[in-house]
């Protein structure tokens, strides 16, 4: 399940409406496996099978070079353990991806997520500008500092539906990878709030390589975001 998700983040091309259903998903499925359940992952299932070590008829097993003793209370201990460990990994994955609802708003910012039907995206992404705009577009007080709105609200509504037009008149002569490089640099004064929220989902840090290397928290601390943000406005 980890090693599914560790490769979803590693996509080229990571579509932000799959991240909370891909989240969700591998919680769901530790938590069916692991804690409902109680099982043992394949190849840990596999070793019992072929070295039956908790045979109380025998106090030790020998698998390949390697002498392993146990005793008949071991196989309990050993289901606990799994156990306490699919726990502190569904907590983990949880503290890693915090308000998920949020995170899944970022789409309205990645163009490969924009539909080039004009229906479709004249009516496209209200609901999560929104959200982020609940987040991004009002103050703050973080470890007792207070901030002011990253970006305002009103104006970033108006923005809104002046972009996706400017979107859709440029959908047939470039790609959406080409796209919105042209945007950030053509539009930013007619959409600055638009634009800042699409540099703050471009900023967002998916991959566990930068946590393993200190360059990030391992928790996705929105709040942090938000305080970065503001230090670069000021």
């Amino acid at each position: 399940q980890l090693a599914s998700l560790n490769k979803f983040f590693q996509k080229r091309n990571l579509y932000f409406h799959d991240i909370v259903p891909m989240i969700d998903a591998t919680i769901t499925n530790i938590q069916k496996d692991y804690i409902m359940d109680t099982n043992l992952s394949y190849h840990l299932q596999m070793f019992i099978d072929h070295t039956n070590p908790f045979n109380e008829n025998q106090s030790e097993v020998t698998y390949y070079t390697h002498i392993l003793a146990y005793n008949s209370c071991d196989y309990d201990d050993l289901l606990q353990d799994v156990y306490e460990y699919a726990n502190i990994v569904t907590t983990k994955i949880k503290d890693r991806f915090p308000d998920r609802l949020l995170l899944a708003a970022m789409k309205i910012s990645n163009p490969v997520e924009w539909s080039c039907k004009k229906e479709e995206l004249l009516e496209f992404g209200y609901t999560e500008l929104q959200t982020l705009l609940n987040h991004f577009g009002i103050s703050k007080t973080i470890n007792g500092q207070k901030f002011l709105p990253l970006i305002d609200m009103d104006s970033c509504i108006i923005e809104w539906s002046g972009f996706k037009n400017v979107i859709f008149s440029n959908f047939l002569t470039f790609s959406s990878q080409e796209l919105l490089p042209l945007l950030i640099r053509d539009y930013s004064d007619l959409c600055p709030n638009i634009i800042k929220l699409v540099h703050i989902s471009n900023s967002i840090p998916f991959s566990s390589v930068d946590c393993e290397q200190g360059k990030e928290s391992k928790e996705m601390n929105w709040d942090k975001i938000f305080y970065e943000w503001n230090n670069i406005k000021n």
